[in-house]
């Protein structure tokens, strides 16, 4: 690099980070954006998500390079899957057996029986 001419001063900023996307991650990256070098932000499951250890912070850090970095090796897992509350009858529920948060299922009547 060549030398400033006199009475210039160089002024160095950090470079900014990219918000990450990361397609089916399931996670809310909304305190990544706006994020420089040395700084970091946490990242929040959705609802009907959890990270993967519990305990442990979901982070992500912003690197010199201007990509945020994984330190935790974490991400974000179904948790428990959706029961169906219908009350003890003949209801064909069937269909809402392992079925995940944020999914629905068909409740039916079976052969022999009309809703």
């Amino acid at each position: 690099a060549s030398p400033l001419p006199i009475g210039l001063e160089l002024q160095c900023e950090p470079r900014a980070c990219v918000s990450p996307r990361i397609a089916g991650a399931h996670a809310d990256y909304s305190s990544c954006v706006g994020k420089v070098t040395g700084e970091d932000c946490t990242v929040v499951c959705l609802p009907g998500y959890a990270a993967s250890q519990q305990g442990v912070n979901f982070s992500l850090d912003c690197d010199s390079t201007g990509t945020f970095e994984d330190s935790s090796g974490l991400v974000c897992v179904p948790e428990q899957p959706c029961t169906a509350l219908i009350a003890e009858g003949v209801e064909d529920t069937s269909d809402c057996a392992r079925v995940m948060p944020g999914h629905t299922c068909q409740v039916s009547c079976p052969t022999g029986y009309a809703s």
